[in-house]
């Protein structure tokens, strides 16, 4: 693993062994990600750690070989994201200007590997693989870029106009009667409609502007991009909620009556709501169902779980199935207070994101040390244990002792952590936001004892290499010839 990709990876929340899948999870309004980038290159880069070449001892076949892998990794990621630019409909001439870059940066990366390949010494492969990172940037700049050109496109192209089509049907039905309540709302919507207008103005062309010189510069380049993207999805958000608090209000207040038994005939303006709510129903409903069904196929790659591989899947499915039920009753519910009810149940009853996702996340990384990390952590205390000896014992035995110490920490940490997590119900998410706080507190602790008892095992082996016993260490130097006569000059 190279460099860029460690500090991507030192930055990532933990999937357990799935840490560079994306589970293809859209939580805001807009936030849309490239499931090719790894997910830490969606957060905030700082400053990445400097890019060394190995020299392999010397061998060109090997840096030839990591160079390589290198550009290999890096084309498949960006074939997997043209892949995913081209199934958005709404990017516009963006769409074609993502792929082009990308795909000439397939082509110079193509040629680099070419060039390395072709390289007689060390020094002209190792400064030709160096531009692997200077020279394209793929995971700190491309897809990152890309990834916020289509979260800005899409309040461009779908939300912004989604909402003034809203707002139009809202002030349709404003009157005198109504107009202290709908006219503020009105208001807010406008003005949060601007606020993502102004946001994402002119930003999509500015990213797509970028190089790797510009990035290698600065690396809080694409922050400011970023606080745009971020203020944009608040403002969507909000308007969005004055949205429906205005059509809950004009249906509880409508602003005519009727004395006849029978149903009255919605109104166009009516209808124009009701076609609003199923429409983004249909939407949000896609999007938990596409994230549950990626879920479902990460939980079912992990050979880890256990008995919990079975429950997750079976969870997720029944939330599917419920999700699809909610559907079909909103597709046919012919007034806007059946909509709008059946609407709220995919965010009281089902808690696709908030409660469900972080879960199976938990139960993934629960279950991954349990199963996987401490008996590895237990294997390599029994290994550093064989090779104590009088001699290195003063230095082995508090770094195996630590190593148990810390062993015991995680276990105690995630006993009994992930049926607790299967128990949790929207319901209690619903009373309780900081659900989570506990079992996040539990993982947390685990992770830093892992991360100790791995810098002891490492301070143990680099130790033993230094030629103080044990199977591991380096092997020592065969004792030079004595010389025929002494320091005097006199024959032995």
């Amino acid at each position: 693993m190279d460099n860029e990709q460690l500090g991507l990876r030192g930055r990532r929340r933990w999937l357990g062994g799935a840490a560079a899948l994306s589970l293809g999870l859209a939580t805001g309004a807009g936030s849309l990600a490239l499931t090719s980038a790894p997910a830490a290159a969606q957060g905030k880069p700082g400053t990445p750690p400097a890019v060394t070449v190995p020299l392999f001892r010397g061998s060109l076949a090997a840096v030839k070989a990591w160079a390589a892998n290198r550009i290999t990794v890096r084309a498949r990621s960006l074939d997997k994201a043209i892949a995913e630019v081209q199934s958005y409909s709404f990017l516009g001439s963006d769409q074609a200007t993502m792929v082009g870059k990308m795909q000439s940066d397939i082509s110079g990366l193509q040629a680099l590997d070419a060039k390395i390949q072709s390289d007689t010494t060390i020094a002209q492969a190792v400064a030709d693989a160096s531009t692997i990172f200077t020279g394209f940037r793929v995971y700190y700049l491309v897809l990152p870029a890309d990834s916020l050109v289509v979260n800005v496109d899409h309040v461009d192209n779908i939300l912004v106009p989604d909402l003034n089509t809203n707002i139009s049907g809202v002030q349709a039905d404003e009157n005198s009667s109504n107009q202290a309540v709908i006219g503020p709302l009105l208001a807010d919507m406008q003005h949060e409609v601007q606020v993502a207008s102004s946001a994402t103005s002119g930003l999509a062309a500015q990213l797509l502007s970028f190089t790797p010189a510009d990035w290698n510069s600065n690396h809080e380049l694409l922050e400011p991009a970023r606080s745009s993207v971020a203020s944009a999805d608040r403002a969507i958000w909000a308007a969005e909620r004055y949205y429906y608090q205005a059509v809950r209000y004009l249906y509880h207040h409508p602003t005519t009556t009727t004395t006849s038994t029978s149903v009255p005939t919605p109104t166009s303006t009516e209808r124009g709501r009701l076609a609003a709510i199923k429409a983004r129903a249909s939407r949000d409903i896609s999007r938990r169902v596409a994230s549950l069904n990626a879920a479902i196929a990460v939980v079912q790659s992990k050979s880890y779980l256990g008995s919990d591989q079975a429950t997750l899947v079976s969870i997720m499915q029944a939330d599917l199935a419920d999700l699809q039920a909610v559907g079909t009753k909103i597709a046919s519910a012919t007034t806007v207070g059946e909509a709008l009810a059946d609407y709220d149940s995919i965010f009281t009853e089902l808690r696709v994101y908030y409660l469900v996702v972080p879960v199976v996340q938990d139960v993934i990384r629960v279950d991954y040390m349990d199963n996987v990390a401490v008996p590895a952590l237990n294997q390599e205390v029994s290994s550093l244990q064989g090779q104590v000896n009088s001699s290195n014992q003063g230095v082995l035995d508090p770094l195996v002792s630590d190593m148990e110490g810390q062993g015991q920490v995680v276990t105690a940490a995630t006993s009994g952590l992930s049926a607790q997590l299967l128990t949790f119900t929207p319901a209690e998410w619903n009373a309780n936001h900081a659900l989570f706080v506990g079992v996040n507190a539990n993982i947390v602790t685990s992770n830093r004892a892992l991360s100790t008892a791995n810098r002891d095992y490492q301070r143990a082996l680099a130790y033993l290499r230094h030629g103080l016993g044990g199977k591991d260490r380096a092997p020592k130097q065969a004792p030079k010839p004595k010389p025929d006569r002494d320091h005097r000059g006199r024959s032995r």
